[in-house]
């Protein structure tokens, strides 16, 4: 029996080393999918200490292709990758060089997330964009802003320049002058009402205040303070909104001596 499996072998031993690397192939891939979705979900999970993004999960992904690789060289055609690792341990000056960028945003990457300088879901601002993180890469860091628009930061970029944590909720400040004499609880819930109905499900948690800073040369100043949503309005609509709303209010009240 074994003489007659040894000859199939002998006979059809392209055929046999074809259905093996399809085998290790098929295999390879179903394995590397599945870490690639566990690590995924882990680093998405606020219960576990992984750092959120794709990074990690990446990361994972090459070294299982490596390995299903070597594996399949091994067994297919018998040969051993050790060599070909050593060869590339003698050329890892020149590889590094022509890959520079990608090392530089790699490392930058592993940084960034294992660091948590950022993290998933936080709102920053960095060379100029302002959004919510939604992926740390193993190349760049993608935000998206509240006007759906995705923005990807190249890592060693991140690791270079300043980056603000600007929170969940942006601020649109109006300040202005009143008569003297003017009925300030009554202009305060006019402003408070005309903000929030401009804004509707956009205003923030903090909502609408109105603080008086004292008598000025003119009238009576203050500030009207309008908290929104970064999720669901841009910066500039917002303030748009909450001017035109309350500028009727504030000619009303204003000083027109």
């Amino acid at each position: 029996m074994s003489d007659a499996l040894s000859g199939f072998i002998q006979n059809y031993a392209l055929a046999v080393s074809v259905l093996a690397a399809i085998v290790i192939i098929v295999v390879t891939y179903i394995v590397q999918r599945w870490v690639f979705s566990l690590i995924k979900r882990l680093s998405n999970s606020d219960k576990t200490p992984l750092p959120g993004g794709s990074i990690l999960a990446n990361i994972a992904r090459i070294i299982i292709w490596l390995l299903g690789l070597a594996i399949l060289s091994k067994v297919c055609f018998n040969y051993d990758l050790t060599a070909f690792v050593t060869a590339l341990g003698v050329g890892g000056i020149a590889i590094s060089l022509g890959f520079q960028d990608t090392l530089l945003n790699l490392i930058g990457g592993l940084q960034v997330s294992l660091g948590k300088i950022v993290e998933l879901g936080e709102y920053i601002e960095v060379l100029g964009q302002r959004g919510r993180v939604v992926d740390i890469g193993w190349r760049h860091t993608t935000i998206i802003d509240s006007s759906g628009s995705l923005h990807s930061i190249p890592n060693s970029l991140m690791n270079k320049n300043a980056i603000a944590s600007i929170g969940e909720e942006g601020v649109v400040s109006v300040p202005f002058l009143l008569a003297i004499g003017s009925d300030l609880d009554a202009f305060s819930n006019r402003a408070v009402e005309a903000a929030r109905h401009a804004l509707g499900h956009a205003i923030g948690d903090k909502g609408v205040s109105v603080l008086m800073r004292g008598e000025e040369v003119g009238g009576l100043a203050g500030d009207i303070t309008v908290h929104y949503k970064r999720s669901r309005i841009t910066s500039s609509d917002a303030a748009d909104k909450v001017l035109r709303a309350i500028a009727p209010v504030l000619t009303e009240y204003a000083d027109e001596s």
